[in-house]
């Protein structure tokens, strides 16, 4: 591809971003200006009918210019023109409105109606701003393309594409915008709403933990029985059809009764052993060179099947339901602030020592002193994690003896956290177990084979040929699941676990927008966050050359 081609490409893009951001501007209303917190009914302004200040009609003004600039030959000026058009609209997007909001809240009386009870009046940004956000990023991804194709650095887009976040997120930190409603919100709940994020995301990493353990085994499971596979795939396809809030319900009762059961007599002496033997014989009988007719061989492997999950679903349920206590425990809570700051900063330094091992040109012994730098930052890292953990453990589990723990005393009840940890790790199980299957189903058998005739045994064609072929399909699985977590676990506050949509619920059930937002913008956050994370992660794990293909 020519650089002419490469132009038409990104000008596209640009176009695009300065068409969505100038409309918004011109047609939808910017602001909202409501007599109370819970009334739905205000007066709206659109962007040039703010009178008496040029700032506003400029913010129209500067979402066209990209059009024009996405017209450049130049495709190094075009690129860094597109990233400081794009982070400035998405900034003056959120600031500019914000001035004109306190002028409009000084004059709240006399612009709003008089049949309406004003009681403490609030501003509203609204449609105008959210699509100006949306034309600024377009606008800015369309430079960050035309400064990839330049051959500009990774660290350098990433730095030029981070200012404007940047920037909005000290907006949000300082003063500047708590004239808006949903800020005002947050000024008052901030403290809960921490404690809710971290909830929230506590779920999404336990679960996704525990469905790709059990999702990647599945799907490997799938791909090498052929009789089995179907059976798989259709039970995790038909939990992924249960509606949210049906799979909640359902967990209830169970969870409930459950809960009630002794931890060591009947869970870990009686139940799971008797299970895991049955399991065994089972699995014997059902070896090659056994007598078993033929006819009894599916049978016999779906009962063998149940029987193993019956142990492995207490005992993995009793598992996710600490780890989600003690993570939770651990990010909420400053008690063990000394162990965290030494956890955080082994991970700054392993984040440093792998950029500076990829990013710099070094000599065979600095690389060599960089591997053990990463080897003891990572040591030091996985050391203070585990005293902290070990330390909440010990916080968090009954004081009282082992003998007497019931099942609820170590988290597991009808209501609260475990059926959101269930419900939740069952949902992640299809796109994981699916991908894997597909992953290593697609790969070439020629390939297979190849490694097969130069005397590789099953395990190193496992791990050196299969696994790294599979493994980008594999993360598309897991990045699907994980943004699917993301949503489906603000279902959780249904059954009172908390989470960001204990904002949501509570914003519907009393009428207030600000509340949603509150917990919805969040949400909509961390979803990109994973994303991101996950698509780094991948990017490090994916053999180079076939991240060529």
């Amino acid at each position: 591809m020519d650089e002419g081609d490469r132009a038409i490409s990104s000008n596209r893009l640009a176009i695009l971003g300065s068409i969505i951001a100038s409309v918004g501007y011109f047609f939808l209303p910017l602001l909202v200006v409501v007599p109370n917190a819970i009334s739905p009914q205000g007066v709206s302004f659109q962007l040039l009918e703010l009178q008496g200040d040029y700032r506003y009609p400029f913010l129209f003004f500067l979402s066209l210019l990209p059009f024009a600039v996405a017209l450049q030959s130049d495709v190094v000026k075009r690129g860094w023109l597109l990233v400081g058009m794009g982070n400035a609209v998405m900034i003056l997007s959120i600031w500019l409105p914000a001035i004109a909001a306190e002028d409009l809240l000084a004059n709240a009386e006399t612009l709003l109606p008089e049949n309406l009870f004003i009681q403490n009046p609030r501003v509203r940004p609204v449609s105008a701003v959210a699509v100006g956000l949306a034309g600024g990023y377009v606008i800015l991804f369309a430079g960050l393309r035309d400064l990839k194709e330049i051959g500009t650095s990774n660290l350098t887009r990433l730095v030029a594409g981070a200012i404007g976040f940047i920037f909005i997120g000290w907006l949000f930190t300082s003063d500047k915008l708590d004239v808006y409603s949903v800020v005002v919100e947050y000024n008052i709940t901030g403290d809960n709403l921490t404690q809710q994020f971290t909830k929230h995301l506590s779920y999404v990493v336990v679960s996704l933990a525990t469905g790709l353990v059990v999702g990647i085994g599945l799907g490997l499971w799938a791909s090498r029985d052929e009789n089995v596979s179907p059976i798989i795939l259709y039970a995790v396809g038909i939990i992924q059809t249960i509606p949210s809030l049906a799979l909640f319900g359902l967990l209830l009762v169970p969870l409930s009764n459950l809960g009630r059961t002794p931890l060591v007599d009947e869970v870990l002496i009686w139940v799971a052993p008797s299970f895991l033997v049955l399991s065994i014989i089972l699995t014997g009988l059902l070896l090659r060179g056994s007598i078993m007719p033929n006819q009894l061989r599916a049978p016999l492997t779906i009962i063998a099947a149940v029987a193993l999950a019956v142990p492995l679903a207490l005992i993995t349920l009793v598992l996710i339901t600490i780890t989600f206590q003690i993570s939770f425990q651990v990010l909420s809570t400053g008690d063990y602030q000394a162990g965290k700051t030494v956890f955080q900063l082994a991970l700054l330094g392993l984040a440093v020592l792998i950029a500076a091992n990829r990013t710099l040109s070094l000599r065979a012994n600095q690389r060599r002193y960089l591997r053990w730098g990463r080897y003891g930052m990572a040591a030091v890292a996985g050391i203070s994690l585990a005293v902290v953990l070990t330390q909440s453990a010990i916080d968090y589990l009954p004081s009282t003896s082992i003998g007497d723990w019931t099942l609820s005393d170590v988290g597991i009840r009808g209501l609260g956290e475990s059926p959101a940890l269930v419900a939740l790790t069952l949902y992640s199980l299809l796109p994981m177990t699916r991908n894997t299957y597909a992953g290593l189903n697609n790969v070439d058998p020629a390939i297979i084979d190849s490694g097969r005739g130069m005397g590789m045994t099953p395990r190193q064609i496992f791990f050196q040929i299969e696994l790294p072929l599979a493994f980008p399909i594999i993360m598309a699985g897991v990045r699907n699941a994980a943004i699917a977590l993301v949503g489906i676990t603000t279902i959780a506050a249904v059954v009172g676990g908390g989470g960001l949509g204990f904002y949501v619920l509570n914003g519907v059930n009393n009428i207030k927008l600000d509340l949603i937002l509150l917990g919805g913008i969040p949400a909509i956050l961390l979803a990109f966050a994973v994303d991101i994370v996950l698509r780094i992660a991948e990017a490090g794990l994916t053999s180079p050359g076939i991240r060529q293909l």
